[in-house]
């Protein structure tokens, strides 16, 4: 136990599992007061071995999580804030926490030193969706990306060093993003939530805190009209224009649900954000998508519930990778994976393959 380390650690720790403190001495049998344990979070003391030991079984961490430095997340941005309660708030932000220290203390240990920057060489100003649109053209220039579908979301984004933790929580929360300086650099994290959630919605809140990370949304007056900016920007990143025409040509009168199911299959973008894309670029009209909408009950059905799959696996795979292969290579032991991947040793030899 490091008594500089510890306090906070410990704070952390009962914030991810939701509980207050009264909750945490309940945990352990109290064995200790409520008082005691504000003294241990305060620094005031420290708790002894058999304490020590019942916290760790309680919270369920080795006693290593008591020895890794604190990672404070800075210019933390939930979406749907408003509907998620300070508690849960904080669980997400600690939890994410301590993820992006894993993670970093893992590239360390591979000897990895890669970070995420800004293709823009200062985040863009957007005014408008026509802002959004000039802009993720270029990002996707700067990314050689081109025009094409994107495969993997995950994997494109953690291919430019940035973190991106999936949490499966019953909650009314989408995503979130944040970043932090952790011994001297900077790491940014995006946060989703997969709980009931298909592909192309985890694809869609990827890239909504993407564009969160990347632009300037100071001139935009309301949080309402920043989120629906970073809506459309989703939408421009999983279809742009060229592709969008490609499809459906320069006007159309009406689109058949038969095609809305096949360029969400091979785009992995809902049925609503294609339609929106269309009339965005005047291949129907504002009248026909609104009609469409409500016809195909798009809106009330989420993207879980609509027709068509998109059957191509959205999920981070990267640390996981490093995992094996600091294993395969003998730079780390399986205890230490499994430490580094939030699991007992027992949970990490029976993980499903990847």
């Amino acid at each position: 136990m490091n008594p500089e380390i510890f306090p906070d650690r410990l704070k952390s720790a009962r914030l991810i599992k939701g509980w207050s403190l009264r909750e945490l001495a309940a945990r352990i049998g109290g064995i200790v007061s409520i008082n005691s344990l504000s003294r241990y979070e305060k620094g005031i003391m420290l708790p002894g071995e058999d304490i020590f030991t019942a916290l760790c079984e309680a919270l369920e961490v080795p006693s290593s999580f008591f020895d890794r430095p604190v990672v404070n997340l800075k210019e933390v941005e939930f979406r749907k804030l408003t509907k998620l309660s300070l508690k849960k708030q904080n669980q997400i932000r600690e939890d994410a926490a301590d993820f992006l220290s894993r993670y970093v203390e893992l590239e360390k240990i591979m000897g990895i030193s890669q970070r995420f920057v800004n293709p823009f060489s200062e985040k863009p100003v957007i005014n408008g969706r026509d802002d959004i649109e000039r802009y993720i053209k270029e990002l996707r220039k700067l990314w050689k990306i081109g025009t094409d579908p994107i495969h993997n979301v995950t994997e494109l984004l953690e291919s430019k060093d940035l973190k991106v933790q999936e949490i499966s929580v019953d909650e009314k929360f989408d995503g979130m993003t944040a970043m932090a300086d952790y011994e001297g650099e900077t790491h940014y994290i995006i946060v989703i939530n997969t709980f009931d959630r298909p592909a192309v919605r985890k694809r869609f809140t990827c890239l909504h805190e993407l564009a969160h990370l990347l632009f300037d949304f100071s001139k935009i007056s309301t949080e309402r009209d920043k989120e629906n900016l970073c809506h459309h920007a989703a939408g421009a990143m999983l279809l742009p224009e060229p592709e969008l025409k490609r499809f459906f040509g320069e006007k159309r009168k009406s689109i058949n649900i038969r095609e809305l199911v096949t360029v969400k299959e091979q785009a992995g973008i809902s049925l609503g954000a294609i339609l929106f894309r269309a009339q965005y670029f005047g291949i129907v009209s504002e009248s026909y998508a609104k009609n469409q909408f409500k016809f195909f009950s798009i809106k009330k059905r989420r993207n879980s519930t609509e027709p068509g799959n998109y059957c191509v696996p959205e999920q981070s795979n990267r640390m996981t990778l490093l995992l094996y292969r600091g294993i395969e290579e003998g730079i780390i032991s399986v205890s230490k994976a499994a430490h580094l991947s939030g699991m007992t040793t027992e949970e990490f030899l029976e993980s499903p393959i990847i």
